[in-house]
């Protein structure tokens, strides 16, 4: 038979598969636990890392928003009521970048229009240019102050990228003091490599954190799940002890039946031996004797000589009567109770052989059905001839002998007999309360003895049919054998 490999990816499941079941319950918990909790944390760590880099950043830019803002806010306010700054307001936003502390925190500065175009900066080629707004300038349009680190891909920061170091950039709104209303946004660039390590060292902290309280919940998870795996180990251990404790016990148990079986078998063969010898010394002993006291009479009879009286006549013949009748019943008895040497002839002859004894026996006739049977134990057979004996005893008693039928054949590996007749019926079930030890009661429980059953089927007006079906392989004549 050709053998179909199967694909690589299918192979090395059913190899992971195999290698999973082969794990006790806290082994497949811990690794699940951690690729599951691994995961869950990684994403919980890197979810606060980013909240605490954002905090870090935005409180940053609030603060450096409000210092800065009060350098550059005078400056910027005019633009409330113009599009451009004075050129004297340039020059003092120029002076104020290089000779006050401020123009050492900041690396670059714009100021913007609500509009996107750039009325100052410290690089003058920027001034007058538009540009789209970025998403950090539309919320600073809005009023809010925006800080973002090191982000630096928006068109209008090709300078400020070619610095080369980390970079803080700020969007503050400056607005009319008179009014409230925005006028411009001022945008400026501190060199931020203090805030870089601050950040990767809250990160650090929060790893350090997260890894702390997974391990602490997957040693605690682990400790719970231990203990149960040993108690369900436990339990399973105890439950295959039992196992095979009830095991052993049902073998013990067919052993017995089988031993109760033999039993059974051997008190059918010793109780049809008893039967035999019984009807044995019936035919050697009383019958021999009665058969002497009939000579002695008929001699009796011929020695008076002819004046002797007529009532000594009448009473020798009355007597050589009553002897030939205890004669023949005693014959019929010890007929009926010695079973034929059923371990020589077939199973089919031994049914064969029952019929023909009764239709000696009663001078009826029967119908015999009988096809090719399997041989069988010569216990089987001789409840098979005993239960045909009966059943044909039983029908000619009640039903006079009338439609009397028996046949035999293999039906689904059983053994089946049925007796039947053609008599007046009864009523099963109140026949069986009526019962005592001998008749359908005997007849069951012989057929029950061997591990048969029994069917009783008889209507008023209908007849009686007995079936008794045996398994074969119980009874086979070659298991016997074999077991002996």
């Amino acid at each position: 038979m050709r053998r179909v490999s199967l694909p690589a990816w299918e192979a090395d499941f059913r190899k992971l598969k195999l290698a999973w079941s082969a794990l006790s319950l806290a082994q497949q918990f811990a690794l699940a636990a951690v690729v599951v909790l691994g995961c869950g944390m990684t994403f919980l760590g890197a979810w606060v890392g980013n909240r605490i880099e954002n905090g870090v950043v935005q409180n940053t830019a609030a603060g450096a928003a409000l210092y800065i803002n009060s350098f550059v806010g005078p400056h910027v306010r005019e633009l409330s009521t113009q599009s451009r700054l004075l050129p004297q307001s340039v020059e003092a936003l120029d002076k104020l970048l290089k000779d006050s502390p401020l123009g050492s925190k900041v690396l670059g500065i714009k100021v913007w229009l609500p509009d996107g175009s750039i009325v100052y900066s410290n690089k003058p080629e920027l001034i007058g240019r538009s540009y789209p707004l970025s998403p950090g300038l539309k919320r600073a349009v809005n009023g809010a102050i925006v800080g973002e680190y090191n982000d630096l891909d928006d068109e209008e920061n090709e300078l400020e990228r070619a610095l080369g170091v980390p970079l803080l950039e700020i969007y503050s709104p400056i607005r009319a003091l008179s009014s409230g209303q925005l006028v411009a946004v001022a945008e400026f660039y501190e060199e931020a490599s203090y805030l870089g390590r601050a950040v990767r060292r809250a990160r650090l902290q929060t790893w350090y954190v997260v890894a702390l309280v997974t391990m602490a919940m997957l040693s605690v998870l682990f400790a719970i799940v231990r203990r149960g795996s040993r108690t369900i180990h436990s339990q399973q251990q105890a439950l295959h002890d039992r196992i095979g404790e009830l095991s052993n016990l049902l073998s013990q148990n067919e052993m017995l039946r089988r031993r109760i079986d033999d039993i059974l078998r051997r008190s059918v063969d010793t109780n049809d031996l008893l039967l035999r010898r019984v009807g044995s010394e019936l035919h050697d002993g009383p019958a021999q004797l009665i058969s002497l006291g009939l000579l002695r009479l008929d001699t009796l009879r011929q020695a008076p000589g002819a004046d002797a009286k007529g009532d000594a006549a009448e009473n020798f013949e009355r007597i050589r009567s009553a002897l030939n009748e205890s004669l023949t019943e005693i014959r019929n008895i010890s007929a009926g109770l010695a079973l034929p040497e059923l371990e020589v002839v077939t199973t089919a002859d031994a049914i064969r052989m029952a019929v023909r004894s009764h239709e000696k026996r009663y001078g009826v006739t029967a119908r015999c059905d009988v096809t090719d049977l399997p041989d069988v134990t010569t216990a089987l057979k001789a409840c098979v001839y005993r239960v045909t004996q009966e059943g044909l005893n039983n029908g000619f008693r009640h039903a006079g002998g009338a439609g009397q039928a028996v046949s035999a054949c293999e039906v689904d590996g059983k053994l089946q007999v049925q007796i039947a007749d053609a008599g007046p019926g009864f009523d099963v079930e109140a026949a069986l309360k009526r019962a005592r030890g001998l008749g359908l009661i005997g007849i069951r429980d012989r057929v029950a003895a061997l591990g048969g059953t029994l069917d009783i089927e008889s209507e008023l007006g209908k007849g009686t049919r007995l079936t008794m079906r045996f398994e074969i392989a119980k009874h086979s004549a070659c298991s016997a054998r074999d077991s002996v």
